[in-house]
Parts: structure tokens; C-alpha cells; sequence
């Protein structure tokens, strides 16, 4: 498996090949596959994790998994944007997923968004992977601008955004339908100047 190194290149060149990035020892940020729906499913299914997670985008059985995870690959396949499976290297279990929603290439900006398996909450792991995956975007798609949005109730999100650099814009009201109710969101965001002060 060759790992995308960090050297800048045109913004187009990632669509050559699906970039994998080492997290650390333990996790990779790799394509996803069909072969990822039970996992998938299984982290997905908890209630923790879905919690914040809208209705559509929710698989309820293997089907909806794969068409959850065909709408990642598609993100590629038509150069719209990039979302990564996180693994575990000794088992190539997925863990979580990351990447972005969407890739505004005149306006040099896109959103981020991200999930993550209940048992690894706590430990680190998804800043590690925002910030590589941020790096990814300042330095190979030329991004100026990353987005995020989520609840205020989702604390462990909104700390993995500040430590790695993000910062609170403002408040959208009711602007998340989550499980039948509407939520507000807080948006934040990271500029490329800030990222490499940071």
C-alpha cells in the first residue's frame, strides 16, 4: 500500500489515486470499501454515535451501509470530494470515517465531517485524523478554507475542532433536523493562515 506523502501538487492530482494516510502506529486513513459495511453498521448502530447523526444518513441494515459507503466512493469517483475509512493497521477493521462533504474548487473551501466508533472516544484519535486530513487539504487540494458545523450539545466534537485550530463563527439557528427535532449548529472554521500558525 503506498501512503500519500505531504508534497504539494496540483489540486486535481488527488483524483489519481485514492491518497492513504498513515494516522499514526495504530490507524490509517485508507478508501473505503464494500467490505467495510458490517463494521460500518456495527459503530454506527450505537446510540452515542448516531446521536448526531441525521436520519438519512443513517444505516438501519448491510443495504443502507453500502449505499451510505457507495455515496463515499462516488465522492471520488466524480471528483467531488474526498472521505476516508479509518482503519486499524493490524486488522484493517474500519473504526470511523472522515473527509469532506463537498469541495467548492472556485471558492477554495469545504466542509469537514466525521464518526467515530464509541470505544475509541476520549483517546485522541480524531484529532489526530482532522488534523492530518486538514493538512491533507491545505497542502494538496489548496483549500483557504475548512468548515464545520454541530450541535452545541456535541461537546467531544467541538473539542476536537479547537484543538486542532478551528474556530467558532457563529451561531445556526435550527439548522440541523436530527432524529425528528431541529437543533441549532455552531459554525467554525480554519483559515490556511491560521493552520500553519497554528
Amino acid at each position: 500500500m503506498q501512503v500519500f506523502s505531504m508534497i504539494k501538487v496540483a489540486p486535481e492530482e488527488v483524483f489519481y489515486r485514492f491518497p492513504t494516510i498513515e494516522v499514526n502506529n495504530d490507524y490509517i486513513l485508507r478508501q473505503m470499501t464494500y467490505d467495510d459495511a458490517p463494521d460500518y453498521l456495527e459503530y454506527m448502530s450505537h446510540d452515542e454515535v448516531n446521536k448526531y447523526v441525521p436520519e438519512e444518513c443513517l444505516p438501519r441494515d448491510l443495504d443502507q451501509a453500502r449505499n451510505e459507503i457507495k455515496y463515499n466512493l462516488d465522492l471520488f469517483e466524480y471528483r467531488r470530494s474526498l472521505f476516508w475509512a479509518l482503519a486499524e493497521k493490524s486488522t484493517n477493521k474500519l473504526v470511523g470515517s472522515c473527509g469532506f462533504n463537498y469541495w467548492n474548487r472556485d471558492h477554495a473551501r469545504t466542509e469537514i465531517s466525521y464518526d467515530l466508533a464509541r470505544d475509541l472516544w476520549g483517546k485522541g484519535v480524531m484529532t489526530q485524523v482532522v488534523h492530518k486530513i486538514v493538512t491533507f487539504g491545505f497542502t494538496h487540494m489548496q483549500l483557504h478554507r475548512v468548515e464545520a458545523t454541530a450541535t452545541p450539545t456535541n461537546a467531544g466534537s467541538l473539542k476536537v475542532l479547537r484543538k486542532v485550530g478551528f474556530k467558532k463563527e457563529g451561531l445556526l439557528r435550527e439548522q440541523k433536523l436530527l432524529h425528528g427535532k431541529f437543533h441549532d449548529a455552531v459554525i467554525l472554521s480554519l483559515l490556511k493562515q491560521d493552520y500553519l500558525k497554528f
